[in-house]
């Protein structure tokens, strides 16, 4: 009996997390599967694990012997998420574990962590597959002088599957439009800012309705709440008799009804995309549904997305950065 244990930013609210866990799972899943996650609840709709953790202690009380470690995507790329992964791998390791970094993204970490934390260096060095989602993450890595040359992986959860289930609370009649927006405030500040572009390319499609694309509900951060960013969106523009599946953007009913599968069906069903989150974006390429990705002048999180899945991109998919005034 092999035991698989997958670790990442799971069960927070953030779905893109989970996609990375769904894509995970299917390449790497053993006869016995656990993962640690922040609520059960979200994180099965990804797939259905054995043991759901919280912390080491829970995992191995239940298993004193671990095949494999996976550290599975989902916020990682970024301190302290970025240590802790590697610090819970080295004591999956220390357990019997064989270490798989599968699509993780890499933020300006640089080097120094490997001098601060050199027992975590080994968990890098020493694991069976290393694998990076573009190529900047990967131009990270390099620049850490350790001698790691992670592949690209092309962020694969592109091609998660589409769940239909949700199709009931859709209108069959109407052309739709898909908006994800969040509450963060840098993204706000150059949104107010621009309203008239924004409003001219919701002019293109005005004979459409609104569909709220949810994909964060952040449980630990409410500048993370795509439901807060959405309603504000919809008052700014004055959207609010257009939406429909309202229930999308209820905080129970999300978290209860809506994975990444559902997610992309709603994606799937859209004749355009406007989207501040980049793993929307993965999934209308997915989907081949058009999108505008906009964000920030200086945040390089969705132009990572662009450029490293430029031959796939749908026909009249484009960036659309905000500058302040």
């Amino acid at each position: 009996m092999t035991i698989s244990v997958f670790l990442g930013g799971f069960g927070f609210g953030n779905l893109g997390d989970e996609a990375c866990l769904a894509t995970a799972f299917k390449l790497y899943k053993s006869d016995v599967n656990c993962v640690f996650t922040h609520d059960q609840v979200i994180t099965s709709k990804a797939a259905a694990f054995d043991l759901y953790f919280s912390d080491l202690p829970q995992l191995f009380e239940r298993y004193q012997r671990i095949d494999r470690v996976v550290i599975a995507g989902g916020g990682v790329g970024f301190n302290p998420s970025f240590k802790d992964n590697l610090d819970w791998s080295y004591h999956c390791k220390l357990h019997g574990a064989e270490v798989i970094i599968h699509n993780i993204g890499i933020g300006k970490i640089g080097a120094e962590w490997a001098k601060t934390w050199p027992y975590l260096v080994a968990v890098l060095t020493e694991a069976r597959e290393f694998s990076v989602r573009d190529y900047r993450s990967k131009a990270e890595v390099e620049s850490w002088g350790l001698g790691l040359r992670p592949v690209i992986s092309f962020y694969p959860e592109r091609n998660h599957s589409i769940d239909p289930k949700l199709a009931k609370m859709l209108p069959n009649d109407a052309h739709l439009i898909g908006i994800s927006i969040n509450n963060r405030p840098e993204l706000w500040n150059v949104l107010r800012d621009n309203v008239e572009v924004i409003s001219n390319v919701l002019s293109k499609f005005s004979d459409c309705a609104i569909l709220p694309i949810v994909s964060t509900i952040h449980s630990l951060d409410s500048a993370e709440h795509d439901n807060v960013g959405f309603q504000k969106f919809a008052d700014l523009f004055s959207l609010n008799d257009r939406v429909v599946f309202k229930q999308a953007c209820n905080y129970q009913y999300w978290r209860e009804n809506i994975g990444p599968g559902d997610l992309k069906y709603l994606i799937s069903r859209c004749r355009y995309l406007l989207s501040a989150r980049k793993h929307n974006i993965i999934h209308a390429i997915g989907a081949n549904i058009p999108f505008d990705g906009v964000f920030e002048f200086d945040n390089d999180s969705i132009p990572r997305v662009y450029q490293t899945l430029y031959p796939f991109l749908p026909r009249n998919s484009s960036l659309l950065p905000l500058y302040p005034l």
